[in-house]
């Protein structure tokens, strides 16, 4: 039963999804930071947990881990939520057009030379450090303990 819980638990983070559409759901945030550029510290995050819970995992109980693990998760994937909620930029992550994304998307990012912005607003980093978040602890601690 607990086995049975634990993997149900790795499929409700969703971090599969998350790996797959990373750039679809920065696209779907309103972020003005690039799609493709916000993708890259999503999957050295999760380099860099992999590497951690190696060691973390001799060293400490399992428990403890797994449930800060999963907490974080949780915590990750509210921000994420909220971000595309909140955020007055964000589309609707399902019904993007191929020429709306050749458009409104670019490596560089989302707006044009007049109007970049000297310091980007803290609201375009939430994504990018909730789905960090989510992958470092899935990595962490929920998909390392079963």
């Amino acid at each position: 039963l607990i086995v049975m819980v634990t993997f149900l638990l790795q499929v409700c983070v969703g971090i599969a999804s998350i790996d797959r559409f990373v750039v679809l759901i920065f696209r779907s945030t309103g972020t003005q930071i690039g799609t493709y550029t916000a993708a890259i510290p999503v999957f050295l995050t999760k380099v860099m947990g992999q590497l951690i819970a190696s060691f973390l995992l001799v060293r400490l109980r399992r428990k403890p881990i797994f449930a800060t693990s999963a907490a974080l998760c949780g915590i990750g994937l509210l921000g994420l939520g909220l971000s595309i909620v909140l955020n007055p930029n964000s589309g609707n992550l399902f019904n993007i057009s191929d020429k709306e994304t050749r458009l409104n998307s670019s490596a560089l990012g989302n707006f044009t030379e007049s109007s970049k912005p000297d310091v980007m607003n803290f609201v375009d980093y939430i994504p990018v450090v909730s789905t960090c978040l989510v992958t470092f602890a899935f990595c962490l601690g929920v998909s390392q303990i079963p």
